[in-house]
């Protein structure tokens, strides 16, 4: 298995050498994964065409028949493979790659006894099923419509009495027909292998850019706290929860105090830094179940609930207000502010989420008037 891995992972790097830059630096997974995939399906068959080209040449005692037709193929399938990084577009070289197997099969049933009981019609299932993979549907539909027109025409041609050449000896035919009917299945494995494993990694990928797209619509940017409507939502649901269980719930709002003159003397830059450093330090003063929010350019919020007392509170506001005067050494200067927080508790000092912020808000503003850092609201407001 581990082997297998490794085959992989060179494979995905040879794969991808043949890749145009832009396409590998592209935001949008369909782009890559599309040339992910038909540099993939071409280096395939460039393998498994040259494998063939071997053992024919090997066992056909001189008859290069078939050699003429297969050999030209693998070539311009290398061509189209070097070529590619060039492009900005995989469709093209996608109809290049399709058209140029279609052309080829069925220059080989023209040469090898015509469509029935001729191995080579097989691989007219390979141009459809790789039209479908890298082109899609509507295309996929033509090279199928263009296929089967051929092969319909050759079979009424041969049961009309006109007769095809069969440029392979007897003596090799039943061999080469195992041939073709192990190198087609190869290919069809090999080609649903590829598709498997990309659209795999494509799902995932895409997954993880619709994550990574929810996180940043509900967390602020810089200090990846919970954002401003992200708050609002979990306070609205913490509210409805804590009513179903009868349990509590502390509001926090955090000001900062001096924030402004750290922008005014040092530069926003500096300001940015403390307040992902700020954020920091407060997200590790919380429970795992607390939330905090950054719901202002200064300013933050923090939900708790449980079974909360006096002394919780105290304790976790002591907590806050070291981990936000803890200070800051960033770039040779020292950078501290204080802060200023205002506390409000379900159901004592409201029952609503408006009600809960205007009292935390009296109560933060409350503090600004005083010496102390942190205040409970005193006004029951539903």
């Amino acid at each position: 298995m581990i082997f297998l891995h490794w085959i992989i992972k060179q494979f995905e790097n040879i794969r991808d050498h043949f890749i145009p830059s832009n396409a590998l630096d592209s935001q949008m997974p369909e782009k890559k994964y599309r040339f992910q995939l038909l540099s993939g399906l071409i280096i395939s068959t460039v393998v498994l065409l040259s494998l063939f080209n071997i053992h024919y040449l090997f066992i056909s005692r001189g008859n290069f028949i078939v050699f003429v037709v297969t050999a030209p193929l693998g070539i311009f399938h290398a061509y189209l493979l070097a070529t590619l990084s060039k492009q900005a577009s995989s469709s093209r070289y996608s109809n290049y790659f399709i058209g140029s197997m279609l052309i080829s099969i069925c220059a080989g049933m023209m040469f090898t006894g015509g469509a029935l009981e001729n191995s080579t019609a097989y691989f007219l299932n390979v141009p459809i099923l790789t039209a479908f993979l890298l082109v899609g549907r509507k295309l996929g539909l033509t090279y199928a419509f263009i296929a089967l027109v051929f092969y319909l025409a050759i079979a009424i041609v041969e049961r009309s009495g006109t007769a095809i050449p069969q440029t392979i000896p007897f003596s090799l035919y039943s061999t080469i027909e195992i041939m073709l009917w192990l190198f087609f299945s190869g290919t069809v494995v090999l080609f649903s292998i590829t598709y498997h494993h990309l659209t795999q990694k494509l799902m995932i990928q895409q997954k993880n850019e619709q994550e990574k797209q929810t996180y940043y619509a509900t967390h602020d940017s810089l200090t990846l706290l919970a954002n401003r409507h992200h708050f609002d939502l979990t306070l609205l649901d913490v509210l409805a929860r804590s009513e179903r269980q009868h349990t509590k719930i502390a509001l926090y709002l955090i000001d900062l105090d001096g924030f402004k003159q750290i922008n005014d003397q040092f530069g926003h830059d500096s300001g940015d830094a403390l307040l992902k450093h700020i954020a920091l330090n407060i997200s590790q003063a919380l429970r795992s179940d607390d939330m905090a929010a950054r719901v202002g350019g200064d300013e933050f919020a923090i939900i708790t609930q449980g079974n909360i007392v006096t002394d919780d509170i105290k304790q976790l506001s002591s907590r806050l207000i070291h981990a936000i005067q803890t200070p800051l050494h960033y770039q040779g200067n020292l950078l501290q502010v204080s802060a200023s927080i205002g506390i409000a508790c379900y159901p004592e000092h409201g029952s609503t989420s408006d009600a809960l912020l205007k009292q935390a808000d009296i109560a933060m503003y409350s503090c600004k008037k005083t010496d102390n850092r942190w205040a409970t609201a005193a006004i029951k407001q539903d």
